[in-house]
């Protein structure tokens, strides 16, 4: 996709999902395409694939030029995380079978206002517990951010999960670390 194609692509999802926010519906999935083009966007010099013309299918997208794969994962705050201001759930199976090389989080405010930019390599997030008591599904995992993790997260729940340990005592390692991906 070139440039312009991209920044048209972002302008026209951001007007629809005003309008969709405006008559009070959710727009999870129009979110998530957002979220895909907006950083497609910021890694336009890898040549990102999105889509069916993807040559990697693994992850959201594929950065033809060095052959890395990127997960994109939105998250609207407060939504479905209980405590949490942003969580994001992976499927196990992309964590066991290594469908992504990075992993980009976007943690949004309300349907559109992005707040949070988290980049974190496969290496990053590989150990994560792949099954977490506090979901009911067994296929699926997932990270939490918290703007006060120490008094919202016991310090027993936090040894659990390191990635989310690191991710909440460390963020600024993660914060829109666009230099990480190469």
């Amino acid at each position: 996709m070139k440039k312009q194609e991209i920044r048209n692509i972002i302008s026209s999802l951001k007007k629809c999902i005003k309008l969709f926010d405006k008559e009070g519906i959710s727009c999870r999935e129009l979110r998530s395409r957002y979220a895909e083009i907006y950083v497609a966007s910021r890694l336009l010099r890898y040549n990102p694939q999105l889509g069916n013309k993807r040559e990697d299918t693994g992850a959201d997208i594929y950065l033809k030029k060095i052959g890395k794969r990127i997960e994109v994962k939105a998250g609207k705050k407060y939504s479905m995380t209980g405590n949490a201001d942003w969580a994001w759930t992976f499927g196990v199976k992309q964590i066991s079978d290594k469908k992504f090389d990075f992993c980009v989080l976007l943690g949004f405010e309300d349907e559109i206002d992005l707040k949070e930019v988290f980049i974190l390599s496969y290496d990053d997030i590989k150990n994560i517990p792949l099954k977490r008591p506090d979901l009911q599904t067994e296929d699926s995992t997932y990270i939490a951010y918290y703007k006060d993790y120490k008094n919202k997260v016991s310090k027993k729940e936090q040894k659990k999960c390191i990635v989310e340990y690191k991710l909440n005592t460390q963020p600024k390692e993660y914060e829109n670390k666009w230099d990480k991906i190469r």
